[in-house]
């Protein structure tokens, strides 16, 4: 690309629309829902400024009755429950928001955002920029309590942060932690790195911004931050009350701040000394300008590249307010189609305020396409899938459509493994151990053990730095739920998750007729030098093969890892060859945001540990292994007597 002095090309937000409406075949409908997911595309999801919480103790906004009740916030609510249910259907790669996730610093309310988030923790990558009403006195303590670094820490997809600096106006230590954070994600044959920066991120941010876009220079860029489009400047966003303003000269990159003092960088100067150097960056996100609604530039940067920048901060006045946008990327048809969703009344905006018309709402973006989009219809069929050799199924894990197909295919109706899928409303990733054949041509009995993901809604809030305090959420279980786990005559819950995970339960969310045993199982961990991870080894089997807590189901968070491990140990003890419990294993891959796992070197290393105890078999092995744990042979006898029918 040709070099050019650093400069800033904003286009008015009404060419702008022009452009993207010409872009070839814009929105192929005007349907008032979601139109289906093209083939080929996958979802960026951004959730606008989330600040109105209702109850005791929280604002009271003009023309509303005094806050009563525990805290909520419906709106925050109904936008995480929607992209948890859609995770697959949309094939959402990444949700960004974009900050005001509180709307005063109290424990309530970052108590609450953190269980929202909670909700789609290993579910789907994410990242937050922290806005205005986030930065308590423009410092990020309370942030960093409820989503501190070591919360994202060990996600493949989890980049780092900025480490902080001291303010040498007043001595604070200001930026630290996750304030400041990177991700990546890979989807559609591209490849995206993604920052998520503070509230007029300071030069030090910034700087630290530009070694992260250098780093992954090979990736498409994304920046999502809190003030960025909106009120050009302060004095026209004072005078919008007036209702005079709201010409299109009113709004553009803003040339003002609201936190860290003098300290504090504005949007156009972050664009000149930063975003603009960058020939990578495509796209910046924004919210916190409620007033001005939704707006939309192009900019130029300084090596010709395009950068598409769009704010949107939806009105805040009632419960089905809202408002998500959806970026679906057309890699193969270089666009990005753009919707304004409403999960609450499933419908597309039309209009908003006085951004009449739905041009403002539903629009598309051109970008450069992408040779290497994969191709939906040269995806495998399930049954190819099953004969690949390991290394090249993993590889699939990693195409969206391919997901999305396993998904289609129907579990209760698929063939040989997919088959053990059983549904549970709200529940994912619910399957029976039993229904794999074992090496004798006998078939696991089906009925008595099952695995699952766990049962909490949201799985942890985060409480202190140290995480001394994690608390579950409420339960999944709906009452077609609990009515579809009453036919599999339950009798035992056994909970794999840490005793700090599972913080305040003393019982099964199925009730007390059902039992809930909790022992903290650690995922592939060095079982030949830690005694804890032994110990519960040992202590899953004395439940697993005691007849009179059958029919059980285990599960830890996702299902996947803890859950995953265990399986593989009764499945193989059991039998089965060592290549089908380890495809039982990936299935889990259908669920999860990154189907080839966090976990998968660790999974590895599992396998190599396992090599290594005597034994001309794998169950030999497997036998030597629990053996090692302390697992009494006449317990695994036990468990291979109830999963095994006779010859």
């Amino acid at each position: 690309m040709t070099n050019k002095r650093p400069s800033r090309k904003s286009i008015p937000a009404a060419k702008a629309i022009i452009a993207s409406l010409a872009v070839a075949a814009c929105l192929e409908t005007a349907a008032e829902t979601l139109p289906p997911l093209p083939e080929g595309a996958f979802t960026y999801i951004v959730i606008p400024d989330t600040q109105l919480y209702r109850g005791e103790g929280c604002k009271i906004r003009k023309g509303e009755p005094p806050q009563t009740g525990p805290v909520r916030n419906p709106s925050f609510d109904s936008r995480i429950g929607w992209i948890q249910r859609n995770v697959w259907k949309e094939n959402i790669a990444f949700v960004s928001h974009v900050g005001d996730i509180t709307d005063i610093h109290s424990e309530p309310q970052w108590a609450f955002a953190s269980n929202q988030m909670a909700r789609i923790d290993g579910l789907v990558p994410y990242g937050i920029s922290p806005g205005n009403h986030d930065l308590e006195v423009c410092t990020c303590e309370g942030f960093n309590r409820y989503f501190p670094r070591s919360r994202y820490d060990g996600n493949s997809w989890y980049a780092g942060s900025f480490d902080g600096y001291v303010r040498a106006s007043d001595g604070v230590r200001v930026s630290w932690g996750n304030a400041n954070s990177c991700q990546t994600f890979d989807s559609g044959g591209m490849k995206f790195v993604v920052l998520h920066l503070e509230c007029n991120a300071p030069a030090p941010v910034l700087k630290w911004a530009d070694r992260m876009l250098e780093k992954f220079a090979d990736r498409r860029a994304i920046v999502c931050t809190h003030m960025y489009l909106g009120y050009r400047t302060k004095k026209l966003f004072i005078e919008r009350k007036k209702r005079t303003n709201r010409e299109t000269s009113s709004f553009g990159v803003m040339d003002w701040t609201k936190c860290h003092k003098e300290d504090g960088v504005s949007a156009e100067k972050a664009w000149q000394t930063c975003f603009s150097k960058h020939p990578n960056l495509i796209l910046i996100v924004s919210g916190d300008q409620g007033p001005a609604i939704c707006w939309r530039e192009t900019q130029i940067g300084e090596n010709g590249n395009t950068v598409h920048a769009v704010m949107q901060d939806y009105p805040r006045s009632g419960d089905e307010q809202d408002w998500l946008r959806l970026f679906r990327f057309r890699p193969r048809e270089g666009r990005i189609d753009v919707f304004t969703y409403s999960p609450s009344q499933d419908a597309l905006c039309e209009e908003a305020g006085f951004r009449k018309g739905r041009d403002w709402h539903q629009f598309s973006l051109a970008i450069e396409p992408s040779s290497t989009a994969p191709q939906e219809e040269n995806t495998p069929s399930v049954a190819e899938y099953l004969q690949m050799p390991r290394l090249e199924r993993v590889k699939w894990f990693e195409n969206g459509a391919f997901r999305r197909k396993m998904l289609s295919a129907g579990y209760t109706n698929g063939p040989g493994l997919l088959s053990r899928w059983v549904e549970v409303e709200k529940i994912p990733n619910f399957r029976d151990v039993g229904g794999i054949n074992t090496m004798d041509g006998r078939e696991l009995r089906r009925g008595v053990l099952y695995r699952s993901a766990g049962w909490n809604d949201n799985a942890i809030t985060f409480i202190g730095a140290s995480h001394s305090e994690w608390r579950p959420g409420k339960t999944r279980l709906t009452e077609k739920g609990r009515s579809q786990l009453a036919k599999l005559g339950i009798k035992t819950d056994l909970d794999l998750r840490t005793p700090e995970e599972c913080w305040g339960m003393h019982g099964s969310p199925l009730g007390d007729a059902v039992r809930w045993i909790n022992i903290s199982s650690g995922s592939y961990a060095r079982f030949d030098k830690m005694e804890w991870t032994r110990k519960a080894v040992k202590d899953c089997f004395e439940v697993l093969s005691d007849s009179s807590r059958l029919p059980l189901v285990f599960h830890c968070i996702g299902g996947a890892d803890r859950t995953g491990c265990l399986a593989y140990m009764i499945q193989v003890l059991c039998g089965v060859d060592e290549e089908t419990a380890l495809k039982d294993w990936e299935l889990t891959g259908a669920y999860t945001a990154r189907p080839t796992f966090t976990h998968k070197k660790m999974m590895d290393y599992f396998l190599g540990c396992l090599e290594t105890f005597p034994g001309d078999t794998a169950e030999k092995r497997m036998r030597s292994f629990l053996s090692h744990c302390g697992v009494p042979e006449s317990q695994m006898e036990s468990l291979r007597q109830t999963m095994l029918p006779e010859h």
